[in-house]
Parts: structure tokens; C-alpha cells; sequence
């Protein structure tokens, strides 16, 4: 057999049943002779090479079972690439508590092994093609004409027409960005494994003479040693440290809470029931009795402190009994001054209800009418301002905030001020006339004066109020502005180049480039989602030591429903990123126009709308009605999300420049990736999620509900 001419022959059979099943729409009768001479001409040129013995019996099917062989060999390539790349990922995350040293001997051990290996396995994969499948071109490595014109005829889904396959070829010989995203991320792995195994060494040694120091009662010491690390070994005594520590320093807090509960509780506010001074002499004995017990306690706790000479433990110990004798002398003395008062009281409280029994015996004789006349007047009076409060209580305020054309749903972003106080709908509210401004400095102010009424709902209606433009810019020139319908302010372009470089640069992490030419402005690309994340994080802890934002405000990656606001979805069906992937097939970035218009974005040079072949500088293209750019095209751009709650998988939203398939330029489209794989077409936004109080929006205090006064009262 001809393996060439097979090939050949398999390629033009499929041809042939292509074109055999759309012989029914020919008209032409030229067209149909010349299809039925040309399968003749091939039914005999197959024939007789099948007679001569250069064609096996189907070269169609020998073809077909080809392209599932490689189909089959792709894919164990790409599950093995996966694999190296997920290896030892705990050590590059170091989650707290997460890590023990049988762990990270494992992936030292695994990793060393994949390194060793990764040439052979490369050569055995590489081994695993035919010559004939694959040709080298002025491109590089790509699969033969033959085997891709039947992978498109009977297997359209075929990896083979996939344009990234080209770099997965590249891998099996040791080249292309395949190859190097491998090796740098194992290099990494045995990195952080060797720096963590020493870090672990270097934990117990501490945590086993800081535990030696607090047996010994040398707990400042000990403290000290212990609150230098930071716990992330599962498989160390962290908290049997901790343990002995709070058994000495609570020894301690134990003897002064217990005293501060006692003088709270002896010093509390007692009198003697009225004209009864008989009550105060046992309640005074009472708690002199509960002092003296407690300075029992204390000589008892003084003795036990010459079992630890010349500790942290006796010396403060010591001071306390000495702080704890003098405040319990003194507080003996405040009870016998505060008893003695009361009992002053209860005596002359004694004598003047006597006196008082014997005038009002007197009084009542001769008072008693105009006594009750009165008592009618003052019920009445107390009974009609009762009805007026219970009225002003139904008061309830009842309002909407519309911006940019939705409801703001967030309780806390709808607020209003009315005087300067704040409300949320469904609030009670005196009745009076106020000034309407608005609470949240991410809207365009606005002021006009509202009425309250008494005894029923004040609806508002609709407050339609304005986004502010640009609510933020941070330290690296990045403008935020708050999106209607979330509760944080998103970044109006991806990170960019000179962004993620000040990143780099200052923590000294590795960042491969892409392997075409990038400006300051462009995109970040090959950024993996613990980047992205890093880069927050970094962000956060930068801008709060300058005290640009709050102590509690941070960056953070947008989270899928955030995003499919920002881009104009809204709320979509299905409960994660997979169900409601697709799930708008109507709406695009730019509208609902297809094909897209020019100038729609940066997406694949086969759609011909832009100029650019790669990645194109932030802002190029026009924004959506949000003041948001590139949402469509340019780059791919990380999620908080997981893809599926199954799967490790990340989000990743937009579409980028190589992008050419309708539903992956829709609004709703979703794809997802390995948190840890870096490609030229990934970036990433960012977010900043403000807390009151914060530089980035002003904070006003709410007064307690007795201050609330309206401008001018106007009763109903």
C-alpha cells in the first residue's frame, strides 16, 4: 500500500461525498455531467490501484480512523499539558493551614520527576505521529492538507482545525509557548517547594522553644517568637502554643475580670424601698462579704506565684495582687460612704411619708372635687396627644433611586438624606417639609424639597438621579466609576501593560511576554488568575498605606453577575457561569447588529472592523452607555467565578482580539480556563469594593431617631 497516495485518494472520496450529496441541487445539465464523469474518472482511478495493491479496500475509512487517531493522540497531549500545569499549585497559593511537610515533599518529589521526564514524553508524543501527518512550513509545524480537508468534511469539531493545535505540536518537539508555559511553571513549583520545606523547618524550631519559654512562664518571650509566623503548616502545633500562652495570660485576665464584674456589682445604684431603712444594714453586709471573699482569692493566687521565680508570670502577677489589694481597701470604703447615704434616706423618706399621711387625711376632706375635675382634664389632654403620636408612628417613607436607567436595588446605595439624615425606603419619618439630597457621592448631586404628611405613606415615586462619570483614579492613573446595579466601582479598561509592570517590578514576579510586539497601553496578556488576584491584593495593601482608600475597601476581580451588569445584561437565568452561559443569543457589546459594525472592537482580523492584529491600546474603541471600554474584544478578561461548581476551572468574559464566532461575541458568552495557564489573549479588570468610612466616598454619620426634625412642621 501507498501510504502518500491513500491519503491522497481518502481526501478526494470525501470530497466526492460531498459533493454527491449536494448533486441534488445542480439545474445545469453541464454541472451534472461533469459531476457524474468526475465520480466515474475516481471510481475507476481507485479501482485500478486497488488492483495493483496501492490502496487498501476503503481508503476513506483508513482516512477517518487516521483523524480519530490523532484526534485521540491531541488530546492525551493536552490532558497531559494540563496536568504539569495544575501540578503543585497549593505551594504557589500558600493558603493558610493548607500545607504539611508530607505535601511538599510529594511535590518536590513529583515535580523533580515531571521536569526529568518532560523530554521524553515530549519525544514519545512526538513519536506518536506518522511522518505524513504533519509538514513544516513558513509557519512552523501544521497538520498535512489531506488529513485537515477529511478533519473538515467528517469531523468538523476536529482539534486539527483548531489554531491553537499549532502550538500544541510545537510542545511535543520542545518548542513554542506550550513548551515554556511547562517548564517555567514547573521551575516555579520546585522553587516555592524548597523555599516552603525550609520555611517549615524553620516553624518548628520556633514553635518548639516558644512553647519551651511559655512552660517555663517566660510568656512575653514566648509571644513574641510565636507572633512572628505566619501559620500555614497543617501538620505544626500552632495551637498547642497558643494554648499555653492563654493558660498564663488568662490566669491574669481571669483575677482582674472577676474584680471589675465585683464592683460593678457592689457599686450599682440601690436604694432602700421607700420608708423601709430596716433594708439597708443586710444588703451592706452582703457586699462587704463578697469583697472579703474576693481578697481571699487573692492571697490564695499570691501564694501560688512562688512556684514560678524570676518568670514573666510571677512579676506580673505580683503587680496585679498589689493593683487588686489597694482597689479592693478602696472600694470597702466607698461602700460603707454609699450605705451610709442610703440609709439617710430611707430614714428621712420615713419621716415625711408619715407627715405626708397626716396632711393628705387632713386635705382630702375638704379638696376632693376639684381633685377629680382635673384628673378628667389631664386624661383627656394625655389621651389626645397619645392618638397624635401613634399617627405620627404610621409615617412610613416610600421611594425608588433610578440611575442610568435602572433601580438601584442595593438598600445602602439607595440612600437619601433628607436634612442631612439619612433614610432608607420604608423608614419612619416625622411629618414636615425637607430638603431631598442624595447620600452616596457616586451619583450627580441633586436638591429640592419634598413634604411629608401625617398618618399615612409617603410615596416619593421614582427619584431619577445620574451616575457620576468618573467617581475615582487611582495611583496608577486607573479611572473607576460606579456601575448601576452593583455595589462596587469598575475599572473603565483592562489592567494595561504599564499597570501590571509597576506589579512586576516592585514584587519581583516573573512575567513572560507574548510573542508579539506590545505598547504601555495595551492589554496585560498572558496573566494567569492567581495574577490577576496577586495583582489586587498588591494594589489594596499599596493604596491603603498611602491612605487613598479605606481600611477596608479593596481591588478585587469582578464576579460573573457583576460583569453581565457592567455589560448590560442584568439578571440572567441559571445558578453559575456554565447555566447562564449563551443565555442572551440577541445581544452583543455594540447592540444587537450581525455581522458587527465597523469599528465595534478589536476582535479577529477575518471580520475585517479594525486595524489591529493583536492586542490594541485601552480606550481605542467606543464605550458603552456605562462609560465602560473594550467589554467586547481585545482581551479575554478573568472572574472571581468558578466556571462550575464541579470543576476548577475559572471564569472569563468579553471576547478578545482573536475572536471570530458569533456566539462568542455575544454579552452572555463565557469560556473558562485553568486558573494557573497564561496565553497571549487573557487579561484582566479590576474593581475596587469601597466600605464606608473611605477617602473615595464621603461618609455621613446618622444621628439617633429624636433628632430628626423637620425643616418646617406641617401637620395633617
Amino acid at each position: 500500500m501507498n501510504p502518500r497516495l491513500t491519503r491522497q485518494v481518502g481526501a478526494l472520496l470525501a470530497t466526492a461525498e460531498a459533493l454527491n450529496a449536494m448533486s441534488n441541487v445542480l439545474t445545469d445539465t453541464h454541472d451534472l455531467i461533469v459531476h457524474r464523469q468526475f465520480q466515474g474518472e475516481l471510481a475507476d482511478f481507485v479501482r485500478a490501484h486497488q488492483v495493483a495493491g496501492n490502496l487498501p479496500e476503503n481508503p476513506l475509512a483508513f482516512m477517518v480512523a487516521l483523524a480519530d487517531r490523532v484526534e485521540q493522540l491531541l488530546t492525551d497531549i493536552e490532558n497531559f499539558v494540563r496536568n504539569q500545569l495544575e501540578l503543585g499549585q497549593a505551594v504557589l497559593t500558600k493558603e493558610r493551614l493548607t500545607l504539611t511537610k508530607a505535601m511538599l515533599d510529594e511535590i518536590a518529589t513529583k515535580v523533580e520527576d515531571a521536569l526529568g521526564n518532560l523530554v521524553a514524553r515530549e519525544h514519545d508524543f512526538a513519536a506518536a505521529f506518522d511522518p505524513c501527518d504533519l509538514l513544516v512550513g513558513d509557519g512552523g509545524l501544521d497538520f498535512a492538507p489531506e488529513l485537515a480537508a477529511v478533519c473538515r468534511l467528517k469531523r468538523p469539531q476536529a482539534r486539527v482545525l483548531r489554531s491553537t493545535t499549532r502550538n500544541t505540536c510545537q510542545f511535543t518537539f520542545g518548542q513554542g509557548p506550550v513548551h515554556a508555559d511547562v517548564v517555567l511553571h514547573l521551575q516555579s513549583v520546585a522553587a516555592a517547594a524548597e523555599e516552603l520545606l525550609a520555611e517549615h523547618a524553620r516553624h518548628s524550631a520556633v514553635l518548639e522553644q516558644a512553647r519551651a519559654l511559655a512552660e517555663a512562664g517566660d510568656y512575653l518571650r514566648a509571644a513574641k517568637l510565636f507572633g512572628e509566623l505566619n501559620p500555614m503548616f497543617r501538620d505544626l502545633p500552632y495551637d498547642g502554643v497558643s494554648v499555653v500562652l492563654d493558660k498564663w495570660s488568662g490566669q491574669l485576665r481571669g483575677m482582674q475580670s472577676r474584680f471589675d464584674r465585683l464592683k460593678v456589682q457592689v457599686l450599682a445604684d440601690w436604694r432602700a424601698p421607700v420608708g423601709k431603712p430596716w433594708r439597708v444594714t443586710p444588703r451592706e453586709e452582703q457586699a462587704v462579704a463578697e469583697v472579703q471573699e474576693f481578697q481571699n482569692s487573692v492571697v490564695t493566687f499570691h501564694a501560688a506565684l512562688d512556684k514560678w521565680p524570676a518568670s514573666d508570670f510571677e512579676k506580673d502577677g505580683r503587680a496585679l495582687v498589689k493593683k487588686l489589694n489597694e482597689e479592693s481597701r478602696q472600694l470597702l470604703e466607698i461602700i460603707a460612704v454609699n450605705f451610709a447615704r442610703a440609709r439617710r434616706v430611707a430614714q428621712a423618706q420615713f419621716v415625711g411619708l408619715a407627715l405626708g399621711f397626716a396632711v393628705a387625711a387632713w386635705f382630702w376632706e375638704i379638696s376632693w372635687p376639684i381633685v377629680a375635675v382635673l384628673a378628667v382634664v389631664w386624661g383627656l389632654v394625655r389621651a389626645a396627644r397619645a392618638i397624635q403620636i401613634w399617627r405620627e408612628g404610621k409615617t412610613r417613607l416610600e421611594y425608588k433611586l433610578e440611575a442610568n436607567g435602572r433601580i438601584i436595588e442595593d438598600p445602602v446605595a439607595s440612600q437619601i438624606c433628607l436634612n442631612g439624615v439619612v433614610f432608607q425606603s420604608g423608614a419612619a419619618i416625622k411629618p414636615g417639609v425637607y430638603r431631598l439630597t442624595l447620600h452616596s457621592k457616586t451619583f450627580e448631586p441633586i436638591d429640592q424639597a419634598v413634604t411629608i404628611a401625617t398618618g399615612r405613606r409617603n410615596n416619593l415615586g421614582v427619584i431619577k438621579v445620574q451616575m457620576h462619570q468618573q467617581a475615582h483614579t487611582n495611583s496608577l492613573g486607573q479611572p473607576f466609576v460606579p456601575i448601576a446595579g452593583t455595589s462596587v466601582l469598575f475599572c473603565r479598561w483592562p489592567t494595561r501593560v504599564q499597570d501590571f509592570l509597576a506589579f512586576s517590578g516592585e514584587t519581583k514576579r516573573v512575567w513572560p511576554a507574548p510573542n508579539f510586539p506590545q505598547e504601555a497601553t495595551h492589554p496585560a496578556v498572558n496573566i494567569t488568575w492567581h495574577d490577576a488576584g496577586d495583582f489586587c491584593v498588591w494594589l489594596t495593601a499599596k493604596e491603603q498605606a498611602l491612605h487613598l482608600i479605606g481600611p477596608k475597601d479593596k481591588y478585587r476581580l469582578p464576579t460573573d453577575a457583576e460583569w453581565s451588569t457592567a455589560v448590560g445584561l442584568g439578571v440572567e437565568v441559571g445558578g453559575t457561569p456554565a447555566a447562564r452561559d449563551g443565555g442572551n443569543d440577541t445581544k452583543f457589546p455594540w447592540g444587537t447588529q450581525w455581522p458587527p459594525p465597523k469599528n465595534a472592537g478589536n476582535y479577529d482580523p477575518s471580520l475585517q472592523l479594525d486595524s489591529f492584529s493583536n492586542t490594541s491600546p485601552v480606550g481605542t474603541f467606543p464605550p458603552n452607555d456605562q462609560g465602560l471600554y473594550d467589554l467586547g474584544g481585545n482581551v479575554w478578561e478573568w472572574c472571581e467565578d468558578l466556571h462550575s461548581p464541579k470543576e476548577k476551572n475559572r471564569t472569563l468574559r468579553g471576547g478578545c482580539w482573536c475572536s471570530s464566532l458569533r456566539k462568542h461575541l455575544l454579552s452572555s458568552a463565557r469560556i473558562f480556563d485553568s486558573p494557573g495557564h497564561r496565553i497571549g489573549f487573557i487579561g484582566f479588570r479590576c474593581v475596587l469594593e469601597v466600605h464606608r468610612p473611605s477617602p473615595v466616598l464621603a461618609s455621613i454619620a446618622k444621628p439617633p431617631a429624636d433628632a430628626i426634625t423637620p425643616v418646617a412642621g406641617t401637620k395633617a
